[in-house]
């Protein structure tokens, strides 16, 4: 898997891009020119941009103090986060409203060793966060016609007897 990270700087220290900024010059006084673009630092670069769940995630897991370690550009993890001395690969995914106010999850195979989390949006800036047990999910779920396994999550948080774990924080191992 290829991991890149979000390590992005501006080209000048303390500049905003398109700013001006004052600069004392060689002759005594200020000059003022144009800060540079922001670039990746050290060359790296995101090949492509996580999903709104993925970045989402992410942030989450940086607001509890935990970090991101590492982002996937191939397969199904989005990205590696380390939370209290542990890394846990992980992937993240948005529910699809149903008619009956509960959630479906299109949860697809390969991610036996990874942290699945499911976001529910409740509100424009309000959601819940599920985990969605792989060992359950391949068990007790029906497959789809693309081969994912299919969890309708009500909202109780629960699929038929089983309730799924609500994460309130990533400021704790998980």
């Amino acid at each position: 898997m290829a991991f890149e990270g979000y390590r992005w700087r501006p080209a000048g220290l303390g500049e905003a891009a398109g700013a001006d900024v004052a600069r004392p010059s060689s002759k005594g006084s200020f000059e003022t020119r144009r800060a540079g673009a922001v670039r990746p630092a050290d060359g790296l670069h995101l090949a492509e941009p996580p999903d709104t769940a993925a970045m989402l995630a992410m942030a989450l897991v940086q607001i509890g103090g935990g970090k991101v370690v590492g982002i996937s550009t191939e397969g199904p993890i989005h990205f590696r986060a380390e939370i209290r001395g542990a890394v846990y690969p992980m992937h993240a995914m948005l529910g699809s409203p149903m008619d009956d106010g509960g959630w479906r999850f299109e949860v697809p195979d390969g991610l036996e060793d990874a942290f699945i989390l499911g976001i529910v949006a409740i509100g424009p800036t309000r959601f819940r966060l599920v985990e969605l047990d792989w060992d359950v999910v391949q068990a007790s779920m029906p497959t789809g016609s693309n081969g994912e396994k299919v969890v309708d999550v009500n909202q109780a948080l629960a699929t038929g007897d089983f309730h799924w774990g609500e994460i309130q924080s990533f400021a704790k191992r998980l």
